[in-house]
């Protein structure tokens, strides 16, 4: 094997390696070992007394309107993801 030879192996064993790698590290690629717990409380608390046997159909664009919830800043460090 020439050097040029030699040269061209290297930077394909590289290029491999480098792409293994890469979609090894990519969450969306990897293995799925459950759904991220830090939001499930705001995810899932209802406020006390909700009756969940009799819910009641609320329009889209009512909930596009609603306020934002008492003491939650926009871009909080607390609900944003790692």
């Amino acid at each position: 094997m020439n050097g040029r030879s030699r040269m061209l192996a290297l930077m394909l064993v590289l290029a491999a390696i480098s792409a293994m790698l890469l979609i090894s590290a990519h969450p969306a690629l990897t293995e799925c070992e459950g759904p991220g717990k830090a939001r499930w409380s705001n995810k899932t608390n209802v406020p006390g007394g909700t009756d969940l046997k009799h819910p009641k159909p609320i329009p889209l664009t009512d909930l596009l309107t609603l306020a934002s919830a008492s003491g939650v800043t926009q871009r909080d460090a607390l609900h944003m993801s790692e």
